[in-house]
C-alpha cells in the first residue's frame, strides 16, 4: 500500500512536471534553476532522468545533483524526497559521490535571492 501511494504521488509530480516543461527550453529552465527557481530545479532534475527537453541529455549524476539542491531549499516536500530517493538510489555509490560534489558546486552557483 505505500508503495503504491509513493509510485502514484511520483507519477502525478512527474504528469505536473511534463505539462510544464513543453512550455519551456532547456535553456530557459536551466537559466531559472540557476536562479533558484524551485519548479524549474524540479523540472531541470526531472529532465535529466526522465524526459528531457530538446537539447538535454539523460545525466543520472546530474538528476540526483539536483534533488540534493531541491532537498536543500525551503520549499522542498514530501515528493521532492521520495524523488531523491528513487532517482539518487539507484546510482552506484561512486556516481552518488559524483552526485554530491555537483550539487556542491551547484549550490555555490545558484542565485538564492529569489
Amino acid at each position: 500500500m505505500f508503495k503504491t501511494r509513493i509510485w502514484a504521488a511520483v507519477l502525478c509530480a512527474c504528469a505536473t512536471t511534463a505539462s510544464f516543461a513543453a512550455k519551456q527550453t532547456f535553456e530557459e529552465v536551466q537559466a531559472a534553476a540557476l536562479r533558484g527557481d524551485y519548479q524549474a530545479q524540479r523540472n531541470l532534475a526531472f529532465g535529466y532522468s526522465s524526459w528531457s527537453y530538446d537539447g538535454q541529455e539523460k545525466n543520472p549524476i546530474l538528476a540526483c545533483a539536483w534533488r540534493i539542491v531541491i532537498l536543500l531549499s525551503e520549499r522542498a516536500d514530501e515528493t521532492d524526497q521520495m524523488n531523491y530517493e528513487v532517482y539518487c538510489g539507484q546510482l552506484s555509490k561512486q556516481h552518488y559521490y559524483l552526485a554530491t560534489v555537483k550539487a556542491d558546486k551547484l549550490i555555490s552557483s545558484i542565485d538564492n535571492k529569489q
